[in-house]
């Protein structure tokens, strides 16, 4: 009998992946964009099944109804109000209600070109091993939420096409979550050296799957990374 092979849907352009879900919002800048979810007055019943997407996501979300996430080998059901954190290449689905409210934020690795550390070393609470979840009450939501509206409403209002002061404000934000999160949860730390070289090779092999196929391809890239 032959194998019957499923291919997860991909999404490297954030525009593709927003045209992929019944919402009318698209960017003009095809590295970031700040999406609000509101309260629908129409019934809107969201499934995506399992896929990837190749840029960064993180959002704050409330939710009154009823609510599913999955991701890696974990499982949510109707949290309150909860932080996500994922990196590029990861596997993710959801399900939701017209119920869902926040503030959502997509980005690529090119959005901070003039941001010189390491950015999954900086902010480990990207990560590209597994997604970040983290469930609270709404009162947390509501203690969170104007640091995200800060970011939105410059977003808002900044150059279409650029959104510098929008992208500086946003790194201020990834900054306070890290330290609000730390404080929250202890066992959030900085990546070992042996943790960010897993992470970079991991990372390699999305990059270069296709050009680098043999183990001795890998291996001596693999190399090169430790050594710089």
């Amino acid at each position: 009998m032959e194998k019957i092979k499923i291919t997860l849907p991909y999404y490297t352009e954030i525009n593709d992946f927003l045209a992929s879900i019944p919402w009318p919002g698209r960017t003009t800048n095809p590295n970031f964009y700040c999406l609000r979810l509101k309260h629908l007055d129409h019934d809107l019943q969201v499934y995506r099944p399992p896929f990837k997407r190749s840029f960064y996501f993180f959002a704050l979300l409330f939710n009154s109804g009823k609510i599913e996430v999955n991701y890696g080998d974990q499982t949510i059901h109707d949290p309150d109000s909860y932080l996500v954190f994922h990196s590029p290449d990861l596997v993710y689905s959801f399900a939701h209600n017209n119920a869902l409210e926040g503030y959502i934020i997509y980005f690529k690795p090119e959005c901070f070109s003039f941001f010189k550390p390491d950015f999954h070393q900086q902010f480990p609470l990207f990560d590209v091993l597994h997604t970040n979840l983290f469930k609270f009450d709404h009162a947390t939501f509501k203690h969170l939420a104007p640091h995200f509206e800060a970011v939105f409403t410059t977003y808002e209002r900044s150059a279409k096409a650029q959104h510098i002061e929008a992208k500086t404000k946003l790194l201020g934000l990834l900054y306070y979550l890290q330290d609000f999160l730390l404080e929250k949860k202890k066992d959030i730390r900085p990546a070992t050296t042996q943790q960010i070289l897993l992470r970079k090779f991991i990372q390699l092999i999305n990059n270069h799957y296709i050009d680098m196929r043999t183990v001795q391809d890998l291996s001596y890239r693999k190399l090169s990374l430790a050594i710089y």
